[in-house]
């Protein structure tokens, strides 16, 4: 009986050992992140897009042509374009994909909040991938917030319905609609526990810089109405970066048939976002812009003579006075998500009009005009 209890014994030994051997190895074709410094090049995902397919017409400056809409059975798009109030949406939508997407990268963004502390390597770089994924969450949570719940109102933001806040890494957690205030409270307090371990200049132009942090907090306030905040956090983002790319000069020289501008290379650019991917523009074409937004465009405008077509025949109903984006992504690369400095500018613009200080305001919009027109 003993020789039996034994070999029992060696036999279970043998078994463990041999499923220890088996469960240790890495699938082949996996990659297992367990050092600080993968957790941070988790951050880096240069196709990161937010479709906004379902709801794109509800913009004024959007347009359809006419064989899409006039004789055509009303879907979201036409029902939109129209603003058709009657129609019954919530039917036909049965799911969000940008509502989806952006809940994806904020699953991203706590996995590495929530994981990377228990990570091999420099508490540093811990740090650092922790911050730039807050910053990234806190940038999530407020698309969200703005697409799907109450614009931020003091008076009633504490009662309006928000959105769920995920705050971390929790497969099996059940959350919870918070109020637009409590959002935004989550959104600050992301950003600023952030601000002091980011860098001026990232690992590339996919991790979050300081500029970029400072131009999301001037938003986030402008958003609430904290001009004096606003403010502040704007002219410190533009102290990091506050190039303009010259578009003026960039004709002269020839455009983007001559000289391209490539992702990565375009100075203005703070994020590289984008709403299908970073291919897009190529298609541009089904996104027509409307004729009142065509009219802004003077005739010496830069950015239309550059950029756009208006002219062809396949693409534009005729007479419609409306135009597309017809520059090739290789040709010159603008993120259609995001932000750069000219919105920066733009915010400082307004916080200044906001203190009656018109003439400071004037002063920067004559500067981006300079670089544009």
């Amino acid at each position: 009986m003993k020789r039996i209890n034994l070999l029992l014994i060696s036999l279970a030994t043998i078994t463990f050992m041999a499923c220890e051997k088996y469960t240790d190895v890495t699938p082949k074709g996996s990659l297992i992140v367990e050092t600080a410094t993968q957790f941070h090049e988790m951050v880096s995902l240069p196709n990161r897009s937010y479709p906004i397919n379902n709801f794109q017409y509800l913009s004024d400056d959007q347009w359809m042509r006419e064989a899409n809409v006039i004789g055509r059975t009303p879907n979201i798009d036409i029902i939109n374009f129209t603003f058709n109030e009657t129609a019954d949406r919530v039917s036909l939508l049965g799911a969000s994909s940008f509502y989806s997407q952006a809940y994806a990268y904020i699953n991203r963004w706590n996995t590495i909040i929530s994981l990377v502390d228990n990570s091999k390597g420099d508490n540093a770089i811990k740090q650092l991938a922790k911050a730039e994924a807050k910053v990234y969450r806190a940038h999530d949570h407020f698309l969200l917030v703005n697409h799907y719940a109450k614009a931020y109102d003091p008076q009633t933001a504490a009662t309006d319905g928000g959105i769920c806040i995920m705050d971390k890494f929790d497969l099996e957690a059940q959350p919870r609609k918070s109020t637009v205030a409590q959002v935004y409270d989550f959104i600050q307090k992301d950003i600023d526990d952030a601000l002091p371990f980011l860098q001026e200049k990232p690992l590339d132009v996919y991790h979050p810089s300081l500029a970029f942090a400072y131009a999301l907090k001037a938003k986030v306030h402008l958003f609430k109405l904290e001009i004096a905040e606003a403010k502040a956090a704007a002219e410190k983002s533009l102290s990091y970066n506050s190039q303009i790319f010259d578009m003026v000069l960039y004709a002269a020289e020839g455009g983007p048939s001559v000289k391209a501008i490539t992702a990565g290379n375009n100075p203005e650019v703070l994020s590289y976002m984008y709403m299908t991917g970073n291919t897009e523009l190529n298609i541009a074409y089904i996104n027509i812009i409307s004729p009142e937004l065509r009219t802004l465009f003077g005739n010496n405008d830069a950015r239309f003579n550059l950029f756009y077509n208006s002219t062809h025949p396949s693409n534009l109903d005729q007479g419609s006075n409306t135009a597309y984006w017809g520059t090739l992504f290789t040709r010159f690369f603008m993120p259609t998500v995001g932000m750069k400095t000219t919105e920066v500018y733009l915010m400082l613009a307004e916080c200044f009009a906001r203190e009656n200080k018109f003439q400071e305001a004037v002063d920067i919009l004559n500067k981006l005009r300079a670089k544009r027109i």
